[in-house]
């Protein structure tokens, strides 16, 4: 059984059980390629490379048999535009314990693939302020990765340079790991990162979280935030934009933020695009939870300023 684009390699992959059993893992790990593939067009032609840390012996991640032991190792082997993919495998772990080991994804058109479900996705624990997991590279997809802070004002968990333009977050966790060990901002957008999706994310802080953000963004245009899971603790907003967005999709997310009022913040009056059935809650009032979509065609937004409470449309029905 083959894969347009994979490379047949020994290890896991190319042994027949792999794919013989119908909820085996090889059938599951063809169900997450097909998902990928109904997002964007992501596995290409190029080269595989393969990211272990738990092997005994780092190799040249040229099979699941010598993997390379780090994101950055990988990332060093790839072309941009080439449509290469790295495969992290199941329990993979790296600790940024300086801002110069923050894994950075910059070749352009590369695929980042975290195999394992739950836990077991490929984790970053950061513990430096300044570390984080960057994309500086257009059209990146990074799939099923988990970003966990591990002290206390972790600035930034991922992010977005202003040439990552086109570049997809797909199915990823972000996390506290304790009150004082906390993002204060999960994902940052640079300005100018157009057309950046963000999907199926989950993100989660503790009770006592000193958390500012999920999501922060700058002035980008095309930038789709949609199906994500936001439940925690945020100062300043759970979404917020610090400039208008243009032509934004903001789709499908369940947000709930217990610091404070704000669920989503839209700079100013000016925001363009689209906000469609989201499921918002917020600390204090209902008013609150949502601001800045002036500009905005929104559609079915439901929002709740209190537990026990279900939603109310908000904004109001239009009446013409």
């Amino acid at each position: 059984m083959g894969i347009v684009g994979v490379k047949r390699v020994t290890g896991p992959f190319g042994n027949p059980a792999f794919w013989r059993y119908p909820n085996g893992p090889g059938v599951r790990w063809m169900d997450r390629v097909e998902d990928m593939l109904q997002i964007s067009s992501a596995l290409g032609t190029g080269s595989v490379y393969y990211v272990d840390s738990g092997a005994a012996v780092a190799g040249d991640g040229s099979s699941w048999d010598h993997p390379l032991a780090t994101i950055n190792a990988a990332v060093a082997k790839c072309s941009a535009n080439n449509g290469d993919l790295i495969l992290v495998a199941p329990g993979h772990a790296e600790t940024i314990s300086t801002a110069a080991l923050s894994p950075v994804v910059s070749a352009a058109g590369v695929s980042v693939m975290g195999l394992g479900n739950g836990t077991l996705a490929p984790t970053f624990t950061i513990t430096h302020v300044d570390g984080t997991f960057s994309i500086t590279g257009a059209n990146v997809l990074v799939d099923n990765l988990r970003i966990v802070a591990n002290l206390d004002n972790v600035k930034v968990g991922m992010t977005l340079g202003a040439e990552a333009d086109g570049s997809i977050i797909y199915n990823c966790t972000f996390r506290d790991s304790a009150a004082n060990k906390d993002l204060l901002v999960a994902i940052s957008v640079t300005a100018a990162c157009d057309n950046l999706k963000i999907i199926g994310c989950d993100f989660k802080t503790t009770a006592a979280a000193g958390s500012n953000n999920a999501i922060l963004s700058a002035a980008v245009t095309g930038l789709e935030i949609r199906g994500c899971n936001i439940f925690g603790k945020y100062a300043t907003g759970a979404i917020l934009t610090s400039a208008a967005l243009t032509e934004a999709m903001i789709m499908d997310n369940v947000i709930v933020n217990s610091e404070a009022a704000i669920a989503i913040a839209l700079d100013g009056t000016t925001s363009t695009g689209i906000l469609a059935r989201n499921f918002l809650g917020g600390g204090t009032s209902i008013g609150a939870a949502l601001t800045g979509d002036n500009a905005m065609w929104c559609f079915e937004n439901y929002i709740s300023g209190e537990a026990d409470k279900s939603g109310l449309l908000n904004p109001a029905v239009d009446g013409d």
